[in-house]
């Protein structure tokens, strides 16, 4: 196989796979090319659209579209690869959130672990993905996600709303 020519690939399917080695490659047509990047280009609310496939370079050789664009197997790779890139642990429980001096104080369980975490402003770094999700992020610029508000249990809505 070759390598992908320079210039961005425009037809036919994307085929995304792993070498020996374990690194995500791309082929397409006659060519391939490896390692492979997968890069969201719009926001977190279309985590499985308008996926850019890049080199290690940082140069573009593909634009999906949604990953349904792909066969089960490269979609199965693709989610992995999304997932490991992008691991943003899931707010399951707020246990408190309190105000010390100009510093907000976050207590939360996540799919990860329980973590305390600290922001300076809060309303500048709780960012509403729609009316139910929210991405908190620290102030070391870690993100948290609250996917919906609404299936915390009431404790956590009550923390919750002593912020909103």
């Amino acid at each position: 196989m070759n390598s992908l020519p320079p210039n961005r690939h425009k037809s036919g399917k994307i085929l995304l796979l792993r070498n020996r080695e374990g690194i995500l490659e791309a082929e397409a047509a006659d060519y391939s090319h490896g390692p492979v990047q997968l890069i969201c280009t719009f926001p977190f609310s279309y985590p499985e659209q308008f996926i850019s496939v890049r080199t290690s370079d940082g140069e573009e050789i593909a634009l999906l579209p949604n990953l349904l664009s792909l066969d089960s197997f490269s979609q199965i790779e693709a989610r992995l690869e999304l997932d490991r890139r992008y691991m943003i642990p899931r707010i399951s429980r707020i246990i408190s959130i309190r105000r010390k001096k100009n510093q907000w104080i976050w207590i939360v369980n996540t799919t990860y672990g329980d973590v305390t975490f600290w922001m300076d402003h809060l309303h500048e770094n709780v960012s509403e993905i729609n009316e139910c999700c929210f991405i908190v992020t620290d102030r070391e610029g870690r993100r948290y996600e609250i996917p919906d508000i609404g299936t915390l249990d009431p404790h956590s809505r009550s923390e919750w709303n002593k912020v909103k």
